[in-house]
C-alpha cells in the first residue's frame, strides 16, 4: 500500500463509517486527509491497496496513484489551526483504518468535539525507519526516518480543523520530535505518546516528502490509545 494509499483509504473510512470507539466513548466522526486545496485523494487508491503488492523496499518512494492530485502551495492556512499546547490528553478514544501488520497498521482518534475537529493519525509502515525489521512492540524515538513522510516507519501526524462532511483538512502538522511506546499491536493496538512536537507541513503526492513550514508548532504532553484489531 503506498502512503497516499493510506490516506485515501482513512478518507474512505470517514466516509463510510464514522469514527467509533470499542469502549463506548462518544467521538467526532473520523476524517480522512486531502490535499490542502482540498482535493481528495483518489478513493481507488484504497481499492488497490487490498491487493498482494509486495511490501515497498525501504528507500524507495512508494509511488503515488497516476490521478493523483498536484503538490500543495501552502498548508499554513489563514491561521494556526490547532492549539499551541495539548497538555497531557490521557486516552484518546479512536479507531483502526487499516489493519495488516505484514505491512501497515492505521489508526486515528479525535483530539476534541468541535464541530471541524483536530485528529491524532498514527501510520506504522513496515520495513521502513525504525520498523526496518516489521512491524514490533518498543519504545521509539520520533527522530531520524521518522522526521518526513517519505521515510517514516512510524509516522505521527496531527489533521487540523478536518470537515467532516468533506473529509477536508485544513492544515496538516508533522512530528519533529518525541517518543512512542508500542505495547500491543495484536489483538488491540495499545500504546502512548510522550512530548511528541509538531510544526505544520505540506506533503507531495508524488514523491511523500513533507515539508516543515515552520509557521505553527503544537506540544502533545502525552496520550495514549487502546482500540481493538480488526
Amino acid at each position: 500500500m503506498t502512503r497516499w494509499a493510506e490516506l485515501a483509504l482513512l478518507l474512505a473510512v470517514v466516509l463510510l463509517a464514522g469514527c467509533g470507539s470499542d469502549s463506548g466513548q462518544q467521538t467526532p466522526s473520523d476524517a480522512g486527509t486531502t490535499t490542502e486545496g482540498g482535493v481528495a485523494p483518489d478513493a481507488s487508491a484504497a481499492d488497490d491497496a487490498g491487493g498482494a503488492d509486495a511490501p515497498a523496499t525501504p528507500g524507495d518512494a512508494p509511488p503515488a496513484p497516476a490521478d493523483a492530485p498536484p503538490a500543495p502551495a501552502d498548508g499554513s492556512g489563514a491561521s494556526c489551526r490547532v492549539a499551541a499546547s495539548l497538555g497531557v490528553l490521557g486516552p484518546v478514544a479512536g479507531h483502526i483504518s487499516h489493519y495488516d501488520p505484514a505491512r501497515s497498521i492505521g489508526w486515528d482518534g479525535a483530539l476534541n468535539q468541535d464541530a471541524q475537529p483536530d485528529l491524532l493519525n498514527l501510520q506504522l509502515i513496515a520495513h521502513y525507519g525504525v520498523f526496518t525489521g516489521g512491524l514490533a512492540p518498543g519504545t521509539y524515538a520520533i527522530a531520524g526516518a521518522e522526521l518526513n513522510y517519505a521515510t517514516c516507519g512510524l509516522c505521527v501526524l496531527i489533521l487540523g480543523d478536518v470537515a467532516l462532511a468533506g473529509g477536508t483538512v485544513s492544515q496538516y502538522f508533522f512530528a519533529t520530535g518525541g517518543t512512542v511506546t508500542l505495547t500491543s499491536i495484536a489483538g488491540r493496538l495499545t500504546g502512548s505518546l510522550e512530548n511528541v512536537t509538531f510544526t505544520n507541513v505540506t506533503i507531495d503526492p508524488a514523491t511523500n516528502q513533507s515539508t516543515p513550514l515552520g509557521t505553527c508548532s503544537v506540544t502533545l504532553g502525552g496520550a495514549s490509545f487502546d482500540t481493538a484489531t480488526p
